[in-house]
């Protein structure tokens, strides 16, 4: 197995050599492009953050967040009260067995 991944790996790396050496002539032929010196203008790209964008999605990350908490607080209550039920039907038909 590992016999077979060096043949792939020295086939790999002569077929590298071969492109390479086969673009060596035309690079070598490209002129050599001088940099321009130009002024580079830097803006504030960043956008201005106002308080009050910030504010409301602050809030309304909370109120939802606070919605979903109630909504599962809800959910185990109701849970409670469909155990406590069943619980009480069984403990109504034990009693009128005595």
């Amino acid at each position: 197995m590992q016999l077979i991944f060096l043949f792939l790996f020295i086939i790999s790396g002569l077929g590298t050599m071969y492109f390479v050496w086969k673009k060596i002539p035309i690079l070598a032929e490209l002129p050599i492009r001088q940099r321009e010196r130009r002024k580079i203008k830097i803006k504030n790209y960043l956008p201005k953050i106002s308080f009050e964008k910030t504010l409301h999605k602050t809030l309304s990350l909370a109120r939802i967040l606070i919605l979903r908490v109630e909504r599962k607080i809800s959910h185990w209550l109701q849970n409670i009260r469909t155990a406590k039920r069943k619980k009480e039907k069984d403990n109504y038909w034990e009693q009128l067995k005595k």
